[in-house]
């Protein structure tokens, strides 16, 4: 709460770096990023890459080509397998993206691309070959898809130069495709805790036709992917702890050299479905699992060989930064039986893989699958909302007139009013591309504006419309009259957003910051999956609300360009208004906000565990403000938001001041009789005045008289006037504030109250002498709280 304008400055570097081309700076999690080069090096480095791409574009081919033939001769189960213990091995430990090395990402992505080039390539296995041999091989095929992965870190720049040379693609343009191509590599859309949260409310307006094509029901499907949820991930571990208790058990209850046959068969049924899980399939056999009716599970499965659209001869045929087969089917079958490796292509592909398996079998179908996602995409909406703001009001499927009749209607999804505060938010249920910006760059920019610009638009019709209209009626799909909404000016925050069912958070977290779309609205564009974790975080529509405001300023600032919609919040909870860090950054600097989430990602994988104990970040607060915004919130006070957000607002040196003030009025106050006022003048102005059994309390004429003379000494500052009730042991029962300004003065008050001011400053002006024992300096800042010096201002009082 400053009017101080923050000069755009780098703070000192923990570490630096300039090679002349780029500088580089870190500041604690913070880097930096600007590019010095002229303009010649500019052109030649470019000349480069343009002569080089393609000789790095063949280099590539023969390394797909290697690794293909070198997949098509393995036995494809136990490469697999293989694969998945390495993969396994390094999630050990792993909670957060940050604690994965490039090499440990590196083993999960082989696993989705050697099955892509399995279910895409006959199979030649000689199974004459040696164990030995084959863990050569396997091993060898992981190096080199390691290999071939890192020539996927400055591809991009040979192929954007090519391509920009040929005029197919703008400058500005290639920046963004280039950008969302790298964050189409990103893999594990949700926390395991709210996996399928989101299949939860999509999938049960389906049940009929699930039925119908596959046999199984919503209830089924859930139950399957829970299942397979854990086969997946903690199964193997579970199973390696589960045979040591067995074992342990074993030995101690039987001597299994001396046993009978039948205690040794006994022992055996005990242990054989463990080691199985260890050693075999059975984690990651699907129907063993999950049980599925056989349609489903083929629905969902390729077999050896049978995709054919993988290696199609095209410009990157076979290249893993294409749309690989296992976004389609997460299933491989071999054999007869389908089996599922990679739990990332499984459940981030999951609805959208049953989805196109419908529209295969049943194409009539897609008009109807598209009205009922909407429905349930609006309705869960709406459900996490209801639950962030509790006691709101929500209307869904809102009509207003486009012009001065009814005749033509535009449509708002979902509308929702709390205490002051009005949210307009528009749901997009409908696909993104699942192809890759690379090749289908059109079809992104194409969803990219559709998913921001386009609801943002709808966003600022519907204001528009709120505006013009005082009070604005909505109706619903038939234009029967539904509800009214009053005058904008009565709400003190308006807030618009685009929630989108599909997951691209890297994209939605900076959609704002992109040159080819415009917002007018300030909209906010997050996925549902995000709106479910802040749903999950805040458990405080005071705190909810405050966190939003900051979120929506963000938005103006150049420097908070994030990558994933969580570092808006880590930020919050580091910095708390952290447009006021991120200001401090020259506009022109590329700033790279590290490793803000990772405590968020520690908390939210933790919840899928609960015996591991997680603990939410959380901004750190006195007890005592904690204390008043618990008691503001529970309060029906009009002002208790307006109050509770000032107090939050305060920096931490600001909030141990004002606490420090609560302790010194509860022991003063006592000894003289009275009730002190304690203030606050220059950056934030308040006046506190602290309650309690035994002294002379002032009246609420006279704390309101005080507050509004103080007003005087800067009549454009509000000042908040904050009363807090205590007991005789120093309990709070009671907390309310109000935010007054020059225009709460009555106008018959105004000459009263100025001489109340000079009365007042003197005061201040007597106490600053008693407190520091000197004559107020002619340069110290005045204590009448003007925020002029002293010789400007009261010294006309001396």
């Amino acid at each position: 709460m400053s009017k101080k304008k923050h000069k755009q400055r780098l703070v000192k570097a923990d570490d630096y770096y300039n090679d002349g081309l780029f500088e580089l700076a870190r500041c604690g999690k913070v880097v930096s990023i600007r590019n010095l080069s002229t303009p010649e090096q500019h052109v030649q480095l470019q000349a480069f890459y343009k002569d080089e791409y393609p000789k790095v574009k063949e280099r590539i081919d023969e390394k797909v080509k290697k690794i293909k033939e070198k997949i098509s001769v393995c036995d494809p189960l136990m490469i697999l397998k293989f694969t998945k213990d390495m993969a396994m091995l390094s999630h050990l430990n792993k909670f957060s993206e940050l604690d994965y090395t490039s090499e440990e990402n590196m083993v999960i992505r082989a696993q989705e691309y050697i099955q892509s080039i399995l279910v895409s390539t006959e199979n030649h296995f000689d199974d004459t070959e040696s164990k030995e041999e084959q863990e050569k091989r396997w091993h060898s095929i992981h190096a080199d898809i390691e290999d071939l992965y890192k020539e996927f870190v400055y591809f991009y720049h040979y192929w954007s130069v090519y391509k920009e040379d040929s005029g197919e693609i703008s400058n500005e343009m290639m920046c963004y495709i280039v950008e969302s191509q790298m964050l189409y590599f990103v893999r594990g859309k949700r926390y395991q805790a709210f996996e399928l949260e989101p299949l939860k409310k999509l999938l049960p307006l389906h049940n009929d036709v699930l039925v119908e094509l596959f046999g199984v029901t919503t209830e089924q499907i859930i139950e399957g992917l829970e299942k397979l949820e854990y086969s997946m991930s903690q199964g193997l571990a579970d199973a390696w702890m589960d045979m040591g208790k067995k074992f342990n058990e074993l030995f101690e209850a039987v001597d299994l050299e001396l046993a009978s046959e039948a205690a040794s068969d006994e022992a055996r049924n005990v242990m054989n479905p463990i080691v199985e899980k260890i050693f075999g399939e059975a984690l990651n056999n699907i129907s063993h699992v999950t049980g599925w009716d056989a349609r489903l599970i083929d629905a969902l499965s390729f077999g050896i060989g049978e995709c054919k659209t993988f290696f199609d001869d095209s410009e990157f045929s076979g290249w893993p930064i294409m749309e690989l087969p296992t976004k389609k089917k997460p299933f491989i079958k071999i054999d007869g039986i389908s089996y599922g490796f990679d739990y990332y292509s499984l459940f981030d592909n999951f609805y959208r893989a049953l989805q196109k398996a419908i529209f295969r079998l049943k194409p009539e179908y897609v008009d109807k699958w598209s009205k009922r996602q909407n429905i349930a995409s609006e309705d869960m909406v709406k459900a996490l909302f209801l639950n962030l703001l509790p006691g709101a009001t929500a209307f869904t499927g809102n009509y207003y007139p486009a012009g001065s009749s009814l005749k033509q209607m535009n449509e708002n999804d979902l509308l929702i009013t709390y205490e002051n505060y009005l949210f307009i938010i528009e749901v997009k249920a409908g696909s993104f591309p699942q192809t890759p910006p690379i090749n289908d760059f059109g079809a992104h920019i194409k969803a990219y504006t559709k998913l921001a610009q386009e609801a943002d638009a709808q966003c600022s019709r519907t204001i528009r419309y709120i505006n013009e209209h005082q009070p604005a009626p909505f109706y619903d799909a038939e234009k029967h009259k539904k509800f009214e909404i009053s005058r904008l000016s009565d709400y003190k925050e308006v807030y618009s957003f685009s929630i989108t069912v599909d997951n691209f958070n890297e994209f939605a977290a900076r959609a704002e910051k992109l040159n080819f779309i415009t917002l007018s609205s300030k909209t906010i564009v997050i996925s549902y999956d995000d709106l479910l974790l802040y749903a999950n975080y805040f458990d405080s529509p005071i705190y909810f609300l405050h966190f939003l405001k900051q979120r929506k300023i963000a938005i103006d600032i150049p420097q908070i360009a994030m990558r994933d919609e969580l570092d808006h919040l880590g930020m919050y909870i580091k910095h708390n208004i952290y447009s006021i860090t991120a200001s401090k950054f020259p506009a022109e600097h590329m700033v790279n906000w590290h490793g803000y989430r990772e405590d968020l990602d520690n908390y939210f994988c933790r919840l899928y565990l609960p015996e591991l104990k997680p603990t939410k970040p959380k901004q750190g607060m006195p007890n005592e403000i904690t204390e008043i915004i618990l008691l503001l919130e529970r309060g029906t006070d009009e002002n208790r938001i307006d109050t509770a957000h000032f107090l939050l607002n305060l920096s931490s040196e600001a909030k141990d001041d004002f606490c420090k003030a609560i302790h010194h009025a509860l022991r003063r106050q006592p000894e003289i009789g009275r009730m002190l006022v304690m203030s606050a003048f220059g950056e934030i102005k308040y006046c506190l005045f602290v309650a309690s059994p035994g002294i002379k309390v002032m009246s609420t004429l006279e704390r309101q008289d005080y507050v509004l003379s103080t007003i005087f000494s800067d009549e454009s500052m509000p000042i908040m006037w904050i009363d807090l009730d205590y007991d005789k042991d120093g309990k709070l029962l009671g907390a309310k504030g109000k935010q007054c300004s020059y225009n709460d003065i009555p106008a018959g008050d105004i000459d009263r109250l100025k001489v109340l001011s000079v009365k007042y400053a003197k005061s201040r002006i007597e106490s600053f002498q008693r407190q520091y024992h000197r004559k107020v300096d002619r340069n110290d800042p005045c204590p009448c709280g003007s925020g002029k010096k002293y010789k400007k201002c009261c010294i006309q009082y001396e």
